[in-house]
């Protein structure tokens, strides 16, 4: 469910992080009626599930948790050390991995490819 009840009272839409009206919350939601309220036909947000706006690549979710990160960073600034200990020794061991790993296997993956128009020509080009 996106509805929220936080224990101070306060109640929001999860996904959109707005704060509801607490006695007719399930009102903000486009199917507000699953929840007990009214339908909002304006609104983008849904009881149950996430709708396709809320969804968010890897790159988008990896740029969200770096930029977490960094603002936890600037209002502690005694971890940054400890942050940036903690980054060399991952890319060390990185680096010990990819070098110790097998090489890449080829990418025709044992396919042989002749010629286009000759007797054995791949029919998959």
């Amino acid at each position: 469910c996106s509805h929220i009840r936080c224990p101070c009272g306060t109640h929001s839409c999860y996904l959109c992080g707005k704060e509801l009206d607490k006695k007719k919350p399930y009102d903000h939601y486009k199917d507000g009626h699953l929840g007990g309220g009214q339908n909002a036909k304006n609104s983008r947000c849904i009881v149950y599930g996430t709708p396709a706006w809320a969804n968010k690549t890897d790159a988008q979710l990896r740029q969200d948790a770096e930029k977490a990160l960094q603002q936890y960073l600037e209002e502690n600034p005694d971890l940054k050390d400890v942050a940036a200990q903690s980054n060399l020794v991952q890319k060390k061991r990185w680096e010990q991995l990819l070098a110790s790993s097998p090489p890449r296997p080829n990418r025709h993956h044992g396919r042989r490819h002749f010629a286009p128009g000759s007797p054995r020509a791949c029919i998959v080009q």
